[in-house]
């Protein structure tokens, strides 16, 4: 029964969040104009108020006389702008006299075909962490919100955290202090998360509070320090939690247009290294003996 409770806080926290479920977000605003004349499109309207570009998903139904769902698109809104999109009705569907939309929303771009899935070693080359949650392993709270591919590196608390690849910052959290496994902390962790030029999305999360000198729309270099790892929100140790998002083009079984996704990570010398569940390395990659850290949840 815990444990059930503890999936249904999560699920519940993270479709609290307009990335992740129906948009609410002030950012991002969508209207729809059926063009009357023929009745076989309609323009939308779509206003980006961010800095940032977002995906955006719009479904559109009609009203009467059974709700039915005519038509969907997808779209990247740039910053600071406004764009017009007409929509046909999908195949055999057609609009009535009138209609009515929902739309879903997260920061990123789908414009850019050729992703760059390399990111370095998030640690200095002289630090040691263990793999304590990836995809070869046992999970615990990754497998939810397809979140397999993310993966924790146990390290010790204060340990400098590097960012994996060229990018703005545009989420970040670093005021939470507690700690522990309790529901009311789920959600609660810091964290700092990053736009890259390609649309991919990293996330650092457990951070240490406040040990991040930085500002959302600030850019940052891969290798730069960002943070240090910490022990804040739903954990049972010091950890960095880390993962890849790549937002898609259409709806995923929670309702988000964003996917964790398998990368490749190189260190400082580009040298390809693949983690395994359970081993302690170094930040430069090589297997360390005879080292141990607790695993967190």
């Amino acid at each position: 029964m815990i444990n059930l409770m503890r999936i249904a806080l999560i699920l519940l926290f993270f479709c609290a969040k307009a990335a992740y479920c129906q948009s609410t977000s002030e950012m991002i605003s969508v209207s729809a104009t059926l063009i009357s004349s023929a009745k076989n499109n309609v323009r939308l309207t779509i206003v980006n108020r961010d800095s940032f570009p977002h995906i955006v998903f719009i479904k559109i139904f009609n009203k009467e006389p059974d709700g039915d769902l005519v038509a969907h698109t997808t779209t990247t809104a740039l910053p600071n702008s406004s764009s017009f999109i007409e929509v046909p009705p999908n195949p055999g569907k057609k609009y009535s006299q009138s209609i009515t939309w929902s739309y879903y929303e997260n920061i990123g771009d789908n414009t850019v075909v050729d992703k760059d899935r390399k990111f370095l070693i998030p640690f200095h080359a002289e630090s040691e962490f263990k793999v304590c949650q990836s995809s070869d392993g046992p999970q615990t709270t990754h497998k939810l919100l397809d979140r397999l591919y993310a993966i924790d590196f146990c390290a010790k608390e204060k340990t400098p955290i590097l960012a994996a690849k060229d990018g703005v910052i545009f989420e970040l959290i670093q005021n939470f202090t507690e700690s522990g496994v309790k529901p009311d902390l789920i959600g609660k962790e810091n964290k700092i998360s990053i736009l890259h030029s390609d649309g991919l999305i990293s996330t650092y999360a457990h951070i240490s509070p406040n040990s991040s000198p930085l500002s959302v729309g600030d850019k940052v270099l891969k290798g730069q320090q960002i943070a240090l790892v910490g022990h804040v929100g739903y954990s049972s140790g010091p950890h960095l939690h880390f993962e890849v998002l790549e937002g898609d083009v259409k709806l995923n079984s929670q309702n988000n247009l964003i996917n964790v996704i398998p990368v490749e990570f190189l260190n400082s010398k580009g040298e390809k290294i693949i983690f395994k569940y359970g081993i302690s390395y170094s930040g430069a990659g090589a297997v360390l003996k005879n080292r141990s850290f607790r695993r967190p949840l």
